[in-house]
């Protein structure tokens, strides 16, 4: 599916996973009212990676659905149960997958359960639209990006390069 992207892929090697890994850390993001704030920030990595964001990935029901479409949708969720589940139970399907979403010690990045569900759609095609953008380059095909963002975004890519080069020793 994949050109020139080497496996396992690395979630906490990637283009703003450690911005989201440092705000899980601040107590105030995790509770209201700043969840609305980190939510955002999850959303756009995720866009900026796989082209969707997490609501993408839910197939919702409106009511009026007969038994074989609700059986549908019960079968699509069932594909995404191992985000929910531990990590030490889970660990053999995300390496299967050829995603490493630890933090390089043995335990699950605390941001892996917002990324999840878009590693599984992306793996299992199971969203239109998903797509992998490993330098985060992604977009919603009908998102307009405000110039402002893309170089808040560009200037956060580099500082994250810099910094990645600094602890390779380059």
């Amino acid at each position: 599916m994949f050109f020139n992207v080497e496996r396992p892929i690395r979630l906490r090697d990637l283009p703003g996973i450690s911005r989201i890994e440092q705000m899980l850390k601040v107590r105030e993001l995790v509770t209201e009212p700043g969840l609305g704030r980190l939510m955002e920030a999850v959303d756009k990595v995720s866009i900026a990676l796989f082209s969707i964001g997490i609501p993408e990935t839910y197939w919702e029901l409106d009511g009026d659905e007969d038994p074989e479409e609700e059986a549908e949708q019960a079968e699509y969720e069932a594909q995404f149960q191992n985000v929910m589940k531990p990590y030490r139970v889970t660990a053999p399907f995300w390496s299967a997958l050829g995603w490493d979403i630890t933090d390089g010690k043995g335990d699950e990045l605390g941001s892996a359960i917002w990324f999840g569900r878009q590693i599984i759609a992306l793996e299992g095609e199971l969203v239109e639209g998903v797509k992998f953008h490993p330098y985060a380059t992604g977009t919603l095909r009908d998102e307009e990006v405000e110039e402002q963002d893309v170089e808040r975004w560009g200037d956060e890519l580099r500082r994250q390069a810099e910094e990645w080069m600094k602890g390779r020793g380059g």
